[in-house]
């Protein structure tokens, strides 16, 4: 990993120009592949993401639409060009797959002989025939529904996937747009930043033409309307959008050592199955995080041959911005007895001294969510429940890729210099080393169901616990 950014930086700092020359080479002559030279598109799709990480790595630090205000869209089409690509072009695609299913279903149903006359008969347009006849007549009509049901379930993974970014980004630019601080450069900058991004944009217009015809523009009314009218779109958005606000959840109340004493005592009242599996993936989110944040502070303490007294100061000389109730949980359950020794000697001294009485409660609660959680293990601990503790603590998002496409042309580092992990069935999850802090799980594998049961059943436990 740490060559490989190493790598990019070098490349980023000895040829600064080296990503618009790729650019340059991928645009003017990728529409001279034909699309059946699967090993060629390979290598531009690498190229084109290689650029792309290259672009996003030198304006990490910028925020879009600060710069928009500025009047400089270059950043904006950098951070965003690709949630437009893929949400206008899988939303095209959908509909006119959905549309020529239709289409077909109808002829195999009163066994039409020729499909580029009954398809005219049924309104379809000439170049959405010419697109696909060949293809219908070559591998006849029933095993080409087959082949169209995949690509359109592919862009219905797509489209479900970027949808609510693409969204959020085009309302804060109308929104923008409208008020009354936009100044006449920041409206221009908007009107040439919708001229300059997505599949109609000068950039990208030659290589979809195929598929954009003469539209000048994707208006956003025909993203939603082709959203909302594929349920599954819907259901990867929404599932998404509860995964990763749910991490969010988890984050915001695993700081809060009363409330996740209530937590686990919820668990400890469910039945076997689900309490062994929330209890495990709550205590393996504590261990990483002690490995994390506090495994040297506590060894450090645990160890000195100085005065409980001394021991006490020392915490706020060790801290140093690290939350005190979390760091006392994860020094009560140790698995060092020289180390929890140091806990109950500076605990019996706070509970009789008047000078530390102020801690009095912080030891009691961590005291009490320790015992709950249970003795840290002696190593950072490996499996799906340690990927998930890993996006909780590391601030990280879940994406999903989609079947029948290659990683390049789904994953998107989102303008961070940040590893992406794709995690699908081909992974033995009782044993994976996870250190990543972007997930893309493999829509309907057996990761994303366990990552989307976990989520889930910590809400529903959480939301038991504030009723209380």
């Amino acid at each position: 990993m740490l060559i490989r950014l190493s790598f990019l930086v070098f490349l980023l700092f000895s040829f600064s120009a080296m990503a618009d020359l790729c650019e340059f080479v991928f645009k003017s002559n990728r529409n001279s592949i034909y699309s059946e030279d699967i090993k060629a598109i390979g290598q531009l799709n690498f190229m084109d993401d290689l650029t792309t990480r290259l672009q996003k790595f030198k304006t990490r630090n910028l925020n879009p639409e600060v710069e928009l205000y500025k009047g400089n869209i270059d950043i904006a089409i950098t951070h965003w060009g690709p949630v437009f690509r893929k949400v206008e072009a899988s939303a095209l695609r959908a509909k006119n797959y959905k549309r020529i299913i239709k289409g077909i279903q109808k002829g195999v149903k009163l066994n039409a002989k020729d499909y580029n006359l009954f398809l005219k008969d049924e309104g379809f347009p000439q170049y959405l025939i010419n697109q696909h006849i060949d293809a219908l007549y070559n591998a006849g009509p029933e095993n080409y529904l087959n082949t169209l049901m995949k690509k359109l379930r592919k862009d219905q993974r797509v489209l479900g996937n970027n949808y609510e970014k693409y969204s959020s980004i085009r309302n804060s630019l109308d929104s923008a747009y409208n008020s009354k601080v936009c100044s006449t450069n920041c409206k221009k900058s908007i009107d040439d930043l919708y001229d300059s991004i997505g599949i109609t944009s000068r950039r990208e217009r030659n290589f979809y033409k195929d598929l954009i015809q003469n539209r000048k523009s994707i208006p956003k009314s025909l993203i939603d309307d082709v959203f909302n009218s594929h349920p599954q779109s819907i259901l990867i958005s929404k599932r998404k959008k509860l995964i990763n606000e749910g991490v969010q959840i988890i984050k915001k109340y695993l700081s809060k050592t009363k409330f996740m004493s209530g937590v686990f005592t919820k668990i400890s009242n469910l039945n076997l199955t689900k309490k062994t599996k929330l209890a495990r993936f709550f205590k393996r989110l504590y261990d990483r995080r002690a490995f994390q944040l506090h495994e040297l502070s506590m060894t450090k303490i645990g160890y000195s041959e100085v005065s409980p007294a001394r021991k006490l100061e020392l915490l706020n000389t060790e801290l140093k911005g690290i939350d005190l109730e979390n760091f006392l949980v994860d020094f009560s359950r140790h698995y060092d007895g020289k180390v929890t020794k140091s806990f109950l000697e500076m605990k019996s001294l706070v509970n009789s001294s008047k000078k530390f009485e102020y801690l009095k409660e912080s030891f009691t609660q961590a005291e009490r969510l320790g015992k709950k959680i249970g003795t840290l293990s002696k190593s950072s601990p490996r499996n799906l429940n340690y990927l998930i503790a890993g996006v909780v603590l590391g601030g990280g998002t879940i994406g999903y890729l989609s079947y029948d496409m290659s990683d390049a042309d789904e994953i998107d580092p989102q303008g961070d210099d940040q590893d992406i992990q794709v995690i699908d069935d081909s992974i033995n999850l009782d044993n994976y080393d996870y250190d990543e802090d972007v997930i893309i799980l493999k829509y309907d594998s057996e990761a994303d169901y366990s990552v989307f049961e976990i989520v889930v059943d910590s809400l529903d436990v959480f939301t038991q616990t504030t009723e209380k």
